[in-house]
């Protein structure tokens, strides 16, 4: 049995490693605030002489997130650089070929998703369309408010997978959750129903490879081991860490919390915790209940 380890803040882990990748949404803030102590724990860790490389899932350039976070109150001289999946998207856009859909290179998209995102691919020679029907693969990038529904995505879906579109999806996530506790779907949910009905789908972002990859040059190339993830889901952050080869931790109360009986800053029953890790087969090397020293 894998013995998952209980930590009351950084301090207590920190000495085994130089860099950290850790996530935003559900770690440092809920899409709305930030929360509690994190501007303290990010002086504290560049006190400490620690890398801090955010990665996440948001379907947005990397200098979006950047802004978003300004707007939280968190500067941008606190940590080291930004990744997200959306930049990766875009730079795995840019700078490969474009898709051969049913024998014809394609450079026309529609993307699925609020219009805070529809910018993904501006000052590039992709051509935004509106219409499925004119499109040559689409782009998710997740839902319109915390209260939609997948129904209010599905016709674009039905229209795609009579044209035989790849889907690109630029969040893998399936839901976030607000400090309140309220749960939203993400663009995650969208692909995984497309695959379900048939359709060819490419995911960027944890838990896949090329966002480690990109986060590992930022870093400038540290050793794995001493390398950590910290995030709130086990199927994009902890997993995600664990097929690269690097230690991670949970924050509980995140998108898990409902599962665990926990909110944000609350650590789990001991047993129910194990029972959970044992439920997904997947171990992280600690928990922390949130961000802080």
């Amino acid at each position: 049995m894998n013995t998952i380890l209980q930590h009351q803040g950084l301090s207590t882990i920190i000495d085994k490693y130089d860099v950290l990748f850790v996530d935003l949404w559900g770690v440092i803030h809920d899409g709305i605030e930030a929360y509690p102590g994190i501007t303290e724990a990010l002086i504290s860790l560049q006190e400490a002489e620690k890398k801090v490389i955010f990665i996440s899932n948001a379907p947005r350039r990397a200098f979006k997130a950047i802004e978003g976070l300004q707007k939280l109150g968190i500067p941008d001289g606190l940590y080291d650089a930004v990744i997200t999946s959306g930049e990766v998207v875009y730079q795995s856009l840019v700078g490969g070929s474009p898709f051969i859909v049913n024998g014809n290179s394609g450079k026309r998209f529609i993307i699925i998703g609020p219009e805070r995102d529809a910018c993904l691919l501006d000052g590039t020679d992709y051509i935004k369309v509106m219409d499925v029907k004119d499109a040559d693969f689409m782009i998710v990038t997740g839902f319109d408010n915390d209260d939609s529904t997948m129904e209010e995505k599905q016709h674009y879906l039905d229209e795609a997978i009579k044209l035989n579109l790849p889907l690109i999806c630029a969040n893998p996530d399936l839901v976030i959750v607000r400090i309140s506790g309220k749960r939203a779907l993400c663009a995650g949910a969208i692909a995984i129903r497309y695959i379900e009905m048939g359709g060819r789908v490419i995911q960027f972002g944890k838990p896949y490879r090329q966002v480690y990859l990109k986060a590992m040059e930022l870093a400038g190339s540290p050793a794995k081991e001493r390398v950590a993830a910290i995030g709130d889901s086990m199927l994009t952050d902890i997993k995600g860490a664990k097929d690269f080869g690097i230690d991670s931790y949970l924050i509980p109360g995140g998108i898990h919390g409902k599962e665990l009986a926990v909110i944000h800053a609350q650590l789990p029953d001991t047993n129910k915790m194990q029972d959970f890790c044992n439920k997904y087969n997947i171990y992280p090397t600690g928990i922390l209940p949130e961000f802080s020293f």
